[in-house]
């Protein structure tokens, strides 16, 4: 049976996890969606961690957000295997709001 979650974060200034799949099974990235929260334009970085190769993957990389702006980092599903992580770093230390919604298989 899926299990369906949304995460929320806001946005540090070093790179750092804010969902792992720490099921057996495969988990859903179905929407990850970035919304400035400052008066001047963040830059946000987002990867997907591949823990069997131990490799670090740039989803987006230094993406400029504008003020009050909220941008999809992806159109599709991003599937996460067992162990795999999806971190992000901004300029400003929460000056974004990260939101995933997530399925897990």
């Amino acid at each position: 049976m899926a299990i369906y979650k949304t995460v929320g974060a806001k946005t540090p200034t070093s790179l750092t996890s804010i969902y792992t799949n720490s099921g057996s099974t495969p988990a859903y990235i179905m929407l990850a969606r970035v919304t400035n929260n400052l008066t001047t334009t963040q830059t946000v970085t987002v990867k997907w961690n591949d823990s069997s190769t131990s490799t670090a993957y740039n989803i987006v990389l230094n993406l400029s957000v504008p003020v009050g702006a909220s941008i999809r980092i992806f159109e599709d599903r991003l599937v996460l295997e067992p162990g795999d992580s999806i971190q992000i770093q901004a300029g400003s230390a929460n000056g974004c709001d990260v939101v995933l919604s997530v399925m897990e298989a």
